[in-house]
């Protein structure tokens, strides 16, 4: 009789939710954060103030979350979701923002571009840099010259990366995709939400554009 109402009262353990105890990225980039679980949609909720969250409807898995920040910091993010009718219990994680702001970013000339870029390629140590290289700089040529359906900074960023995955080359030439993100953000800022006009979509255009023939002529 005990153990049947010991186990009419036992607590049902939580459904399961893990999200990264952490997560770095830079002033103005794109960060990501991924959710595993069970249940079908997570619930993020931002603890801090200063991060941006992308429209959940742009993207492709109700169990992430893309944001970007304004200004260096951690920011605390909670999540939660839920099996059946049973929640899970919350989550943090901690997003550590490094960098410069936005506004600190200086626009280089062709030519500061290509040099910049050329010690930045000399220090890399990778099997077949030069293929990566090109590949990396044909497919920002290619995506600058197609008209782009975005309606949002953030919508912009997804569809480059998009891009830079069908390509086979998200992971390759860290340092040189690292400075490609402050070249892009000084144009478009940080605010993933803001609407993209004609003139931010050409401005983006040129900017990927020069970065491509940036990258062409250094490995010639």
């Amino acid at each position: 009789m005990f153990a049947l109402v010991a186990l009419l009262f036992a607590q049902v353990p939580a459904p399961a939710l893990t999200l990264p105890p952490s997560v770095q990225g830079g002033v103005g980039k794109i960060i990501v954060l991924s959710v595993e679980t069970q249940g079908k949609v997570v619930k993020f909720f931002p603890l801090d103030k200063g991060l941006d969250f992308a429209d959940s409807k742009l993207l492709a898995s109700p169990k992430i979350a893309i944001v970007t920040a304004a200004a260096p910091g951690k920011y605390r993010v909670m999540a939660y979701s839920a099996v059946g009718d049973t929640p899970t219990d919350p989550s943090i994680c901690i997003v550590e923002v490094v960098g410069a702001k936005p506004d600190e970013v200086t626009p280089v000339t062709p030519g500061t571009l290509q040099r910049d870029l050329r010690g930045i390629y000399d220090g890399i140590n990778e099997d077949a840099k030069l293929d990566k290289a090109l590949a990396l700089a044909s497919t920002l040529k290619a995506f600058a010259a197609t008209p782009t359906a975005a309606k949002t900074v953030g919508a912009y960023f997804l569809d480059l990366q998009a891009a830079l995955n069908q390509a086979a080359i998200p992971a390759a030439l860290k340092p040189i995709r690292e400075r490609l993100g402050r070249e892009i953000g000084g144009v478009l800022g940080s605010n993933i939400g803001a609407p993209l006009t004609p003139e931010l979509a050409a401005a983006a255009g040129a900017r990927l554009t020069a970065f491509g023939d940036a990258l062409i002529a250094i490995t010639q």
